[in-house]
């Protein structure tokens, strides 16, 4: 913490500083029922290789655990941080930022030796009738998180899971708004809320909006790695392999995870790429889209997975002439339009690549039904939005259509209590951003937990501060 603390004031970034003492409600850590397999010849399977399976590999290897086998299916780790790179130019197509308030992932970051580079982009407002303007100070959306957090009397004790938190904060935004006598979000919350691919509907359950506020609206300073925030979760890998000996399949889809029961000689089987592994313990990091299709339909788990809701998220990056040369622009009035561009904004190195994100599908809870746009329309409201900015979009570059965010619609805590209640149950257990929040922190911290909590055997003397 102390090197990361060092780095980020070298590049004057300031840090947020600990909220005023206040009366707060203490939510009971959450602890699953179960314990894993003592460390020693202990053989633990990871299906998954974005950051919630690189971090759970991570945390086990700390805490004795030496037999342990990655399963990805694509051919790279990194999950939800994807990174192409063109010439001299990283074009982030994923998570694409992090900061002082994302401690766990920026501490990592430092103690492999990525380098990092402050993200000095400013942003603007475009509209089809008023052009560009300056849009809002981000420093208002801070105080105003500040407030919100305080004024909630629930405290956010950011490496405990979302079970954690209060039932009764489980209501829509707006009650809870009303509830503490909040004021309303400042403008730039509700920009930042929907460029960040969290939804068209801003009116979800506090239980969501709260973890956001804790890492996202909080953010004072953001960073990147220099070389690309996939590299970070490479590096990593490469860390994971040479030092600790972890295995990490490659372009191996896992089709089938199967438990024999609950026993202490019962055994998980995972089928993947048409071969067969067997573990004494087995991590699941995907989203419950595909536990459905991976998991017996008998498993306890899936009651819930069909419940959970996405959105589709484009990211798409062209090349373009006449356009700002630095920074990014939100545009608000297709902040709700499925299919318009939310935001444009320029890639580090200055070369005239740009990204820019918008909401393609809108995802039933039954996952078997969704609206969606065609890509050949999506690409089309990008050149139109270049043009009446006065740009020529000259290459399409890469581009990456995400089934982003996965949330519930009602019932968030008393459900995600219920799954968190089955970890470890025929010796499986789960992590992701399904069980925290959409970012590569949330997602961070839950792994972490998870393991500490349930694996480490040392933590029986611990406290829920030293997660």
């Amino acid at each position: 913490r102390g090197a990361a603390m060092r780095i980020l004031r070298d590049m004057q970034i300031e840090f947020l500083g600990a909220p005023e003492s206040v009366e707060v409600e203490q939510a009971l850590p959450f602890r699953p029922p179960h314990r894993a397999m003592a460390p020693g010849s202990t053989r633990i399977g990871i299906v998954g290789g974005g950051v919630g399976g690189l971090i759970s590999a991570l945390e086990l290897v700390r805490c004795g655990y030496r037999d342990i086998t990655i399963f990805e299916a694509d051919d790279e780790v990194g999950g939800k941080v994807l990174t192409h790179q063109i010439g001299d130019e990283y074009i982030e197509l994923g998570q694409n930022f992090f900061g002082d308030s994302f401690r766990h992932v920026l501490d990592l970051a430092v103690e492999l030796g990525c380098q990092l580079t402050q993200n000095e982009l400013t942003f603007q407002l475009w509209d089809e009738k008023y052009g560009f303007e300056e849009a809002p100070v981000r420093r208002t959306t801070r105080a105003w998180s500040e407030a919100m957090t305080k004024a909630s009397r629930n405290r956010m004790n950011p490496p405990l899971p979302l079970p954690s938190l209060h039932q009764d904060i489980d209501i829509p935004f707006s009650q809870y708004l009303q509830k503490y006598r909040l004021r309303p979000p400042t403008t730039m919350y509700y920009f930042d809320w929907n460029a960040m691919g969290y939804g068209l509907d801003l009116d979800i359950s506090a239980a969501y909006v709260l973890p956001y506020i804790s890492v996202v609206a909080a953010l004072g300073n953001s960073v990147y790695v220099t070389k690309g925030n996939r590299s970070l979760w490479t590096t990593l890998a490469a860390h994971l392999a040479s030092q600790w000996g972890v295995k990490i399949l490659r372009q191996h889809p896992v089709e089938q995870v199967v438990s024999s029961g609950n026993g202490l000689d019962d055994k998980v089987r995972v089928q993947a790429a048409g071969q067969q592994f067997e573990f004494e313990e087995v991590v699941l990091a995907l989203p419950p889209k595909q536990l459905i299709d991976i998991l017996p339909k008998d498993d306890p788990l899936q009651p819930y997975l069909p419940q959970f809701r996405y959105l589709g998220y484009v990211m798409h990056s062209f090349r373009a002439d006449g356009l700002f040369k630095d920074g990014g622009v939100f545009i608000p009035e297709y902040a709700k339009v499925l299919g318009k561009p939310m935001l444009i904004q320029a890639c580090h190195g200055h070369s005239g690549w740009y990204i820019t994100g918008q909401f393609s599908a809108d995802y039933s809870p039954s996952l078997d039904q969704h609206s969606s746009l065609p890509v050949a329309e999506l690409e089309q409201n990008v050149v139109a939005l270049v043009e009446k900015m006065g740009g020529k979009l000259t290459e399409m570059g890469p581009q990456r259509n995400w089934e982003y965010f996965p949330h519930l619609r009602e019932n968030v805590v008393p459900n995600l209590r219920a799954i968190e209640g089955l970890q470890g149950q025929r010796h499986i257990w789960t992590t992701g951003s399904w069980l925290s929040f959409e970012t590569t922190e949330h997602v961070a911290r839950h792994a972490r937990h998870l393991v500490r909590t349930c694996f480490d055997p040392a933590y029986e003397a611990a406290s829920p501060e030293q997660d």
